[in-house]
């Protein structure tokens, strides 16, 4: 107990030491600090932004499991008319789990000036497939997702960070009605605040059934119109299936699935047209790291922040190369207080604990002006 007292005396003084040190020379370290906390604090944004946009996965169940359909007449991701999502839901052997979603904006205003909203057209097999849960109420499910919607009317959910704004976090929002368009719907739950959406790069505030559209779009819906390709299809892959086994099995039935819904492309397009659209192999792409919106944000931004990402290093590098060389030149200013501490006594190594305990608290303040500058710029970067 008396050796543990002791040592925090000692460190206790050596960092009143290191405080009275430091405040000595008040340019010295305010440079050091600025250095550091430009070089970190701009390393830290940047990192962040290729953290998300590159590395992280979706805060999902298994996302190493989730595969997204396109075909191989695509360049990226390809969207899908409802037509094409029927034909693949009416097939549950193919996968685990599939879904299919679109963005889209709510106008949640009753009459008068519009209130717009991000939002969505969800498959009630989103969240199931996902494997995500609602933080409030319950999920949307597949008998949400009925013309009309379900047995207590349509239903939606609302994002997290929209449940905070509009109604403070409190648990009577749900069963609450919100209109969509002039449309009511019934809130039935909250999506946890760390998902976002599929999509990196784009957020919403409301999801609502995807069978439900025609009561919100009426005369001008989406899901009659086999010509309009509007849906991104997701699915999970069982137990034990492999992406080149469902890749085989969703190919053994891509002939009746392209016949069932060449729609106008049958009725008005051109022969070039069709043998293109009945050929054109499907292919199942990773889908752990986000979705079509994230796939074209990397295509985009891959070079840029790559560059980026070089010339904040550098920085970083000059900041710590500054930094080292204002040590060395505050260390030979005090040649003479450290020889003349040793000739009264203090070991070698109680020097070195002191001016190590002076280097932690430099980098401390560093990394804390760090963090300050990562927070301001990483939010510029974002917007």
């Amino acid at each position: 107990m008396d050796l543990s007292r002791v040592l925090f005396t000692d460190v206790l003084r050596d960092v009143r030491l290191a405080w009275r040190s430091l405040t000595a020379t008040p340019l010295v370290t305010l440079v050091a600090v600025a250095s550091l906390a430009l070089g970190l604090g701009a390393n830290t944004a940047i990192f962040s932004v290729v953290d998300g946009l590159f590395l992280r996965t979706l805060p999902v169940r298994d996302p190493d499991r989730l595969v997204l359909l396109t075909d191989a007449s695509a360049s990226h991701v390809r969207a899908w008319s409802y037509a094409v999502w029927r034909e693949i839901q009416s097939r549950p052997g193919l996968f685990g789990r599939s879904a299919a979603w679109s963005f889209t904006r709510f106008d949640l205003a009753p009459g008068g000036e519009t209130q717009n909203v991000e939002g969505m057209w969800a498959s009630g097999s989103l969240f199931d497939t996902l494997g995500v849960r609602a933080i409030a109420g319950r999920t949307l499910q597949d008998d949400d997702d009925r013309p009309g919607g379900g047995v207590n009317g349509p239903a939606v959910m609302i994002s997290y960070r929209f449940w905070q704004r509009r109604f403070a976090g409190a648990p009577e929002a749900i069963g609450r009605t919100l209109p969509l368009d002039g449309v009511p719907f019934v809130i039935v739950g909250v999506t946890p605040p760390g998902f976002t959406g599929p999509e990196i790069g784009r957020a919403f505030e409301v999801i609502a059934p995807l069978a439900t559209e025609p009561l919100v779009r009426r005369q001008d819906s989406f899901l009659a119109d086999t010509g309009t390709t509007f849906l991104t299809i997701v699915a999970r892959l069982a137990d034990g299936q492999s992406a080149d086994a469902a890749t085989a099995s969703l190919r053994t039935v891509q002939p009746r699935i392209r016949d069932a819904t060449l729609g106008d492309i049958g009725r008005f397009g051109s022969p070039a047209a069709i043998a293109r659209y009945m050929q054109a192999p499907f292919v199942l792409a990773p889908g752990g790291t986000g979705f079509a919106g994230a796939r074209d944000l990397r295509q985009l931004y891959q070079r840029p922040l790559q560059a980026v990402m070089a010339v904040v290093a550098l920085l970083l590098l000059i900041a710590c190369v500054n930094v080292a060389n204002l040590l060395v030149a505050r260390a030979m200013a005090r040649r003479h207080e450290l020889s003349l501490r040793l000739a009264l006594g203090a070991s070698r190594w109680r020097l070195l604990r002191q001016l190590a305990v002076e280097s932690a608290m430099l980098y401390a303040a560093g990394a804390a002006a760090g963090f300050l500058v990562a927070t301001w710029s990483g939010r510029l970067l974002v917007r």
